[in-house]
């Protein structure tokens, strides 16, 4: 209850602020009708059509090739950085698929020697390998996304 009552408190003194604010710049603009400011001519260079779809085609190229295309290049490292990391799960998830697929052939054959012969059994190692297969397959997918976007922001 008290809750209810602090927030209706807050809400209710933000907008007496906003009616303040409103009226101290009613006010202001009564009192300073004209601005004067010195003639000055600003010359701008064309704007070019096809920008983006030059500097996607450069992000598509060569991911954040696009982002130095259009002077963002505060965003090129966020851009490896994001396709750095997918990629890197990408290879870990193959790399764990491999292990538990590998074991799990060895134990069809008959061998005994694989890394988790005693700590896991046939059917975990079966789990095993779908859960490895389906975060490679997200992250592939995500890998994807993550370029897809690159293009569209270059663009």
């Amino acid at each position: 209850m008290s809750n209810k009552f602090l927030i209706a408190g807050v809400f209710f003194l933000l907008s007496c602020l906003s009616l303040i604010a409103q009226e101290n710049d009613a006010n202001k603009s009564s009192e300073n009708p004209i601005i004067e400011t010195d003639a000055t001519v600003v010359y701008r260079e064309p704007i070019n059509p096809l920008s983006p779809a030059r500097a996607a085609f450069y992000s598509a190229i060569l991911p954040g090739l696009g982002q130095a295309y259009n002077k963002k290049y505060w965003k090129i490292p966020i851009v490896f950085g994001a396709l750095g990391t997918s990629i890197f799960i990408y290879i870990d998830n193959n790399k764990n698929y491999n292990r538990y697929r590998d074991a799990y052939k060895s134990r069809l054959a008959g061998y005994e020697t694989d890394e988790f012969y005693g700590k896991i059994t046939d059917d975990g190692l079966q789990r095993a390998q779908k859960l490895f297969r389906k975060n490679k397959e997200l992250s592939l997918l995500v890998i994807m996304g993550i370029y897809a976007l690159n293009i569209i922001d270059a663009n």
